[in-house]
Parts: C-alpha cells; structure tokens; sequence
C-alpha cells in the first residue's frame, strides 16, 4: 500500500471514529461512544508506528551510509 493510500485510510478511520465517539455522546450510546475513542487510538497506534518505523530504517541507512564513506 503506497504511503498516500496508508495517509488517506488512517485519516478516514480517524475521522470515522471522531464521528462515532460524537455520535454515541450525543445519543448517549456508551458502547457506540467507546468504539469510535478505540478507532481514533487504533488510527493513532499505527501512525506512531509508522514514524517509529521511518525512524529505524533512516538510521539504519545513515549507519549504512558512514560505513560506506569510510
């Protein structure tokens, strides 16, 4: 999956969950509510991850890179 297409989804889950979450406030459906809070933390899990992830993998190339030069 391109990293548009991850960006794209992780926005229209998050914003799906915000609406849930809104949702079950206003109707007062509790389960509705706790739903669409754990899609947000899912959405924000994965993208803490995928940051994590470019992290590694741009050290790894820099080490990578400083071995190369020498």
């Amino acid at each position: 999956m391109s990293d548009v297409k991850k960006k794209f989804e992780n926005f229209k889950d998050k914003a799906e969950g915000t609406i849930q979450e809104n949702v079950g406030k206003i109707t007062g459906n509790k389960e509705m509510e706790m739903k669409g809070k754990l899609k947000v933390k899912v959405v924000e899990t994965k993208e803490k991850v995928s940051e994590l992830k470019d992290d590694v993998l741009n050290k790894i190339n820099d080490k990578i890179d400083k071995s190369d030069q020498k």
